[in-house]
């Protein structure tokens, strides 16, 4: 229960389930993570206390024989091939839901690890055999189609649960930072500080706003590439206006209350951060990376997309952006369309039903 998309998206359909009156066990390789505090109440979580993803295979085997669950819903690659194993092996009538969060014919190009590399041959000899196959965004449900060979027309797509009442009560908090309270525009952004977000395009196209407009960019998220962002910021002399402020518990009070939402990533699965952002009524900007953010934003219809890598497109956008009045109103009711009712509803209606989702 790390701090990413997968562990807080996870909390937010347990969440939902359990106030719809439904029994709901969270099964875990072993119990840990920045969002274990997160947990709702009335989940009953299962640590099989195991070092590795393989090892819990025996765990999770005995789960299943001994719960007999209605369903078990598995959200991250290399936990899908553990579960279909699983179920297999454990002779499970349990309904198998795998889902897949990341267009990954360009994630797994990027990884250096010779075991998640992988994953994708793991996945094509696997996921024919789950019970319904289930990805976050039309992109994704294309890509895998091709990578796995299995018809796109049998994937689901069901977007990610984002939108509640908890979101919506945390971004009415108060922003402690002095930079909220200024009267320069200011831009945010929300995410892993790692090559996926491309930060360094939007340094670029930020420097490139700062010659026609003052402005700051406030950055939250942690990573590996922190330090060597901090050096190039300065190296771009923009380093006065660009502030980190590190993983925070509540980012949506930061979302509310900026400007402007820029998202300049390479590719994503979905990209949560763009929903959330419209939640709070923020606009947004982002490239047009594969896949997710154009669904979201209706292909331009609530958001500008500009293509990967090109920071004076970025740049143009932003400026224009800054310098034109949103409806907030017409921008959060697009959000509602990820809610985390409308989720639940559709992974209910796969678990009872038997119905494709498309």
């Amino acid at each position: 229960m790390g701090s990413g998309g997968i562990a807080h998206n996870t909390i937010r359909l347990t969440r939902e389930l359990i106030q719809r009156g439904y029994d709901v066990d969270l099964v875990l390789t072993t119990k840990g993570g920045k969002y274990v505090s997160r947990l709702p109440d009335g989940l009953n979580v299962i640590n099989l206390d195991s070092i590795r993803q393989a090892t819990g295979i025996l765990g999770l085997i005995r789960y299943l024989r001994h719960v007999k669950p209605k369903a078990l819903i598995s959200a991250r690659d290399s936990s899908n091939i553990i579960c279909i194993l699983a179920k297999r092996l454990a002779n499970s009538e349990t309904r198998l839901i795998i889902s897949v969060r990341t267009h990954m014919s360009i994630h797994y190009s990027k990884v250096k690890s010779l075991k998640k590399k992988l994953i994708p041959y793991l996945a094509k000899i696997t996921y024919p055999f789950t019970d319904e196959l289930v990805t976050v965004s039309e992109g994704v449900a294309k890509n895998l189609s091709e990578v796995v060979n299995y018809p796109q027309k049998d994937i689901n797509v069901i977007y990610n649960p984002i939108v509640d009442e908890n979101l919506v009560k945390k971004s009415e908090e108060t922003v402690q930072e002095k930079w909220f309270d200024l009267d320069t525009p200011l831009i945010i952004n929300v995410g892993r500080l790692r090559e996926q977000k491309d930060y360094p395009t939007m340094f670029k196209a930020f420097k490139n706003l700062l010659y026609d407009m003052d402005a700051r960019l406030v950055i939250l998220g942690d990573g590996k590439q922190k330090d060597r962002l901090k050096q190039m910021s300065k190296k771009l002399g923009i380093n006065q206006k660009v502030k980190f402020l590190g993983f925070v518990d509540n980012p949506y009070k930061y979302l509310s209350k900026a400007d402007l939402f820029v998202l300049s990533s390479r590719w994503e699965g979905f990209g949560n951060v763009v929903v959330e952002a419209l939640a709070v009524g923020t606009p947004v900007v982002s490239t047009d990376c594969p896949s997710g953010p154009a669904e979201i934003l209706d292909y331009g219809n609530y958001g500008k997309l500009v293509p990967v890598g090109d920071y004076e497109a970025l740049s143009n956008s932003i400026k224009k952006s800054l310098t034109k009045s949103h409806d907030e109103s017409r921008l959060k009711k697009r959000a509602q369309e990820f809610s985390v009712e409308k989720c639940a509803d559709k992974y209910l209606s796969l678990i009872y039903q038997k119905t494709k989702m498309r």
